[in-house]
């Protein structure tokens, strides 16, 4: 079982009971995070209209400030189309964790910072359309 070495929390929560305001679905979306000193693709783990959760190859620091592109299928007429949506996210828990194997390996909640009306709709919309055939994320 991984175990956790750094944690790093700053989501209110209260002995179990969840705090988020939004639904969040489990959601394997491509996202490129960026910053000064690096670019890297990774896929989200979960997904809501507030921030979202992902895998990195490397520890992110509280607070910190990244730029975001995240392919979000949106439904056109009689075909779904990847809309790329461009935004600044903040990194709101960072966590390491020594996995069974002996491998370090990173993860990060970030949440949506400067994001357009438009673009916060179409990501609501994918979680409608995909909330009640996703299962919800436990609580973290």
């Amino acid at each position: 079982m991984p175990t956790t070495r750094r944690f790093e929390w700053g989501m209110m929560r209260k002995r179990g009971i969840e705090r988020r305001k939004s639904p969040r679905i489990s959601a394997r979306l491509s996202v490129k995070l960026s910053d000064e000193g690096f670019d890297l693709t990774t896929e989200t783990r979960n997904l809501s209209r507030s921030g979202l959760y992902c895998r990195v190859d490397r520890h992110l620091p509280f607070m910190s400030k990244l730029s975001i592109l995240l392919m979000v299928p949106v439904h056109e007429r009689t075909e779904t189309v990847i809309h790329p949506i461009r935004f600044q996210a903040t990194v709101v828990r960072s966590e390491s964790q020594i996995m069974d194997n002996g491998k370090e390996t990173h993860f990060a909640a970030l949440y949506f910072d400067r994001l357009r009306r438009s673009d916060r709709q179409k990501i609501e919309d994918y979680i409608r359309r995909n909330l009640a055939s996703s299962s919800l994320s436990p609580p973290r």
